[in-house]
Parts: structure tokens; sequence; C-alpha cells
């Protein structure tokens, strides 16, 4: 993993693996903000061209949706995860054909903090993440 850093932006290098540990590709993620929380690094976003992702109302008082354009068919997992970086709860595992999906996501049982929304290819690779505000 390659890490470069500029005034303006973070790109992460990410060379990306199969289940059974081939080689896949090399991808080149935009990550927007970085925070250091307890000496840890917690990302806030990732972009990638093949996957738009919205999320409104952010912040959220009781429910958020999550908007995503896809340019292919494919299998997602979408999982909530916590600033420890556990994974709260998985929203949903589908497979998407040609549409672009808007998800609902209760957040009314969360405590306030803030969440990671990541979205995984069927390899297990991140496609794509956004934080997600909880607020009470």
């Amino acid at each position: 993993m390659k890490i470069f850093l500029s005034a303006l932006s973070v790109f992460l290098s990410l060379d990306c693996f199969s289940q059974n540990r081939e080689a896949v590709s090399d991808s080149l993620y935009a990550i927007e903000t970085i925070e250091l929380k307890d000496s840890s690094i917690f990302l806030t976003e990732i972009n990638n061209d093949d996957i738009g992702m919205k999320l409104f109302s952010n912040p959220a008082y009781k429910n958020t949706t999550l908007q995503l354009r896809l340019r292919a068919p494919q299998f997602l997992t979408i999982d909530l995860i916590d600033a420890n970086g556990i994974v709260v709860k998985t929203i949903l595992s589908k497979q998407y054909n040609g549409q672009d999906p808007s998800i609902y996501i209760e957040t009314s049982g969360l405590p306030a903090g803030d969440y990671l929304v990541r979205v995984l290819a069927e390899s297990g690779n991140v496609i794509a993440a956004k934080v997600l505000k909880v607020m009470r």
C-alpha cells in the first residue's frame, strides 16, 4: 500500500486481491479527508469512478437514505461501521442489475457519533465509503 500526501487531497493506492490472493487490480481511490482519532486513521470518504454515493440527510437523526449510482450490475454489501472500526450492522447484501438503488438506513437506535457507510464489491474490496454523522 502506498500513500501520497498533498496539501488538498490524499490518495491511497491499493493492490486489490481476490479471495485466493491473486492480484486483481491496482486501484486509486481519492480520500477527501483523514482525521486522526486516538492515534488511528479514520477515513472519512472514499470516491471511486465506478460508483456514485450520496447520503441524505447527513447528519441523521432517525434515518438517512443512501443513494447509489452504479455503472454496471454488481453484488454489493453495505456495512455501517463505528469510529472504532467495528461493523455495527450489515445494511444489506444484494445483487443489483442496472438499477440505481436508494437504500433506507435506520439510525434511531444508534448512539450519537460518526459512522462509516462502507460499500463492498462481491470480491470483498471496498469500492466506496462515506461518513455518516448520527445526532441525538
